[in-house]
This record gives structure tokens, sequence and C-alpha cells, in this order.
């Protein structure tokens, strides 16, 4: 999961404009824990370390999507709407991200960066996780 966040931050960066969201994203901090022993075996200068939250984030989003697959055998397709709330209804809004006083800083209207962010990174991870899944289906014909 480690190596797909890197590559969901990588595909972020252009489309947010705010550091102090990005920020909340990486973790430079933490690198000798466990969780991070992949990037360093993997890592030759190039991999982003991700937060806990974006790891959590998109722990329970494959454990969602592996949910509704079980579930629907006859058609595997979710949007990534459904699948982005799945995801929130699980975490019940809790802040993953450590970012409430940012995202209270940022409420325009219903919406904050911390939900937009939570939404794009959903999407992120969905396209690729649906373009992983049919890559798999095609190399075994």
């Amino acid at each position: 999961m480690c190596l797909s966040t890197g590559y969901i931050i990588k595909q972020l960066t252009p489309a947010v404009n705010c550091h102090e969201c990005m920020a909340h994203l990486i973790d430079t901090e933490r690198l000798q824990d466990n969780v991070y022993s992949l990037i360093h075996l993997r890592d030759h200068g190039g991999l982003i370390p991700p937060s806990v939250g974006l790891i959590h984030i998109i722990c329970e989003a494959e454990r969602q999507l592996r949910n509704y697959m079980s579930i629907q055998s006859v058609n595997h397709r979710i949007s990534p709407l459904h699948l982005k709330l799945a995801v929130q209804g699980t975490m019940n809004k809790c802040d993953v991200l450590d970012m409430a006083d940012h995202a209270s800083q940022t409420q325009t209207g219903i919406e904050n960066h911390h939900d937009i962010l939570i939404e794009n990174i959903i999407a992120l991870f969905h396209r690729s996780r649906i373009w992983f899944q049919f890559k798999s289906m095609s190399m075994s014909i």
C-alpha cells in the first residue's frame, strides 16, 4: 500500500495548490518505522513516504472495494462516489489526515480542503485500482 500511496501523492501534486494540504499527505519524520520498510528497500531516491492518515484512507478504500466486489459477484464495478461514501461512512468523519484546523480555515459552503482532498485521493485510488484489475485480467487471457 505504501508504494501505491506514493503514486497517488505524485498524481495529486499538480492538482493540489495548497502546500499545507500536501504536507499532511507526506510524512518525512517517521521514515524509520516498519510501515516504511518496503519504501526503504525499493527507494533509489524518488519514492515519497506517505503519512499514516493517507495509508489509513487507502487501506480502508481497498477494504471497501474488496467487500463490494465479494458481494457483487456479477457486477464488479463501483463508482468513485460510492467508494468515497463507503470509506467516509466507516471513518465516521474522523480527521485521519490531522487537518482539523486547516479544514476549518478553508471552509467554503459545505466543503473544505479535507473533504476535497479525500475525494481526490479515493478517485485516484479507484482509477489506478481498476486499471490494475483490467491489466491483470488481460494478462491472464
